[in-house]
């Protein structure tokens, strides 16, 4: 996790704020507390989610699952005092294939 005031300077305050390395994962930020929702890690595509109250992003707290299937490439927005996870990139197990996904959650 890197942080910064200005957008030039950036500080890196943790190397493992998560359970793995991700990428493609949705972001935002409800009052104090900045999340971190889902992506994919090399090998499969999470659910996962965490957030932070710690300006420096330091520290993480794991929620659990998020109530949205597994997705990476998605977006996310703040919406009356909800995050909204919407559509994104999921693999269909079965045929091996990436499947576009057409959903909403909240």
């Amino acid at each position: 996790v890197l942080w910064s005031r200005d957008g030039l300077s950036w500080t890196q305050s943790t190397t493992a704020a998560f359970s793995s390395g991700r990428s493609g994962m949705g972001c935002g930020v409800i009052g104090s507390r900045a999340f971190v929702l889902g992506g994919y890690n090399s090998s499969d595509f999470l659910s996962e989610v965490y957030s932070t109250a710690d300006p420096t992003g330091a520290t993480w707290a794991f929620h659990g699952l998020g109530g949205f299937p597994a997705r990476g490439l998605f977006g996310v927005t703040p919406f009356l005092g909800r995050l909204w996870v919407i559509a994104g990139l999921s693999l269909r197990i079965s045929t091996n294939t990436y499947i576009r996904l057409n959903d909403v959650y909240f």
